[in-house]
């Protein structure tokens, strides 16, 4: 039941991070603006993300190849090379992080089937 309510607790933090991570407009924006030495305004400065989730989004940019793919596109991330590449960066495999883990996963093959339609 904890488990539960920590995880909606962080999904409230975490899905609003990953739209502003993946919403190709706003990072064009930052993009430009920092090409041009430009500052960035606030309404496009990512939003906030708890300390403790920031190791797993550090991880999460390491196992980002870690792909299983169809012929549909994206079906999900391949868990064991995920646990040898845990092994290999000393990154903890907790079932926190594993739930963050799976909630940019799902995040991330939705955002992939959408756009494939």
């Amino acid at each position: 039941m904890l488990w539960n309510f920590l995880f909606k607790e962080r999904s409230k933090k975490v899905i609003p991070y990953l739209e502003w991570l993946y919403d190709e407009d706003i990072q064009e924006h930052i993009r430009l603006s920092t090409e041009f030495n430009e500052e960035i305004s606030e309404e496009l400065k990512a939003p906030y993300l708890p300390f403790y989730v920031h190791n797993v989004f550090d991880f999460y940019d390491r196992i980002k190849t870690q792909w299983n793919v169809g012929f549909d596109g994206l079906i999900g991330l391949n868990y064991q090379s995920i646990v040898q590449m845990s092994k290999v960066f000393d990154f903890e495999l907790s079932e926190v992080n594993m739930m963050i883990i799976q909630e940019i996963e799902l995040f991330i093959v939705e955002k992939s089937r959408k756009k494939n339609g």
